[in-house]
């Protein structure tokens, strides 16, 4: 468990993912979790979620998932982010894991309060 006590940038993102990638690899893919909880991070929503594979639909206004897009940090499995803050009318706080059904590709996303519900849901699935 890595502490970070700075808000996470892209950098820290990018720290984490290739940390997680050498977990897995002395551990074995499939039983590790390894995610980011956050309070606030220093990144636009817009911008975090690009990297996961989601985009920003003005005209919903809501995230939709990007088709084809390779995610930039693919060895993270979740990410609480608990900021309350709101950018461009988009909130900050969201919940991100790995879909059970496609982890290859697809992240699910979250951000109807309270996030940390969606964590449990995680905690529960890797329990069984």
């Amino acid at each position: 468990v890595q502490s970070i006590d700075i808000d996470p940038t892209g950098k820290d993102f990018s720290d984490l993912n290739r940390k997680a990638e050498s977990y897995k690899a002395m551990a074995g893919a499939g039983d590790l979790g390894v995610g980011m909880f956050c309070y606030y991070y220093n990144l636009q929503a817009k911008n975090l979620l690009k990297r996961f594979g989601w985009t920003y639909d003005a005209d919903i206004q809501s995230y939709q998932p990007l088709e084809g897009v390779e995610c930039k940090y693919p060895y993270i499995d979740f990410v609480v982010a608990l900021d309350d803050n709101e950018e461009d009318d988009q909130k900050k706080c969201f919940f991100l894991m790995k879909d059970p059904t496609n982890q290859d590709t697809h992240y699910m996303l979250y951000q109807d309060h309270p996030i940390s519900k969606y964590f449990f849901k995680l905690m529960g699935r890797n329990l069984m």
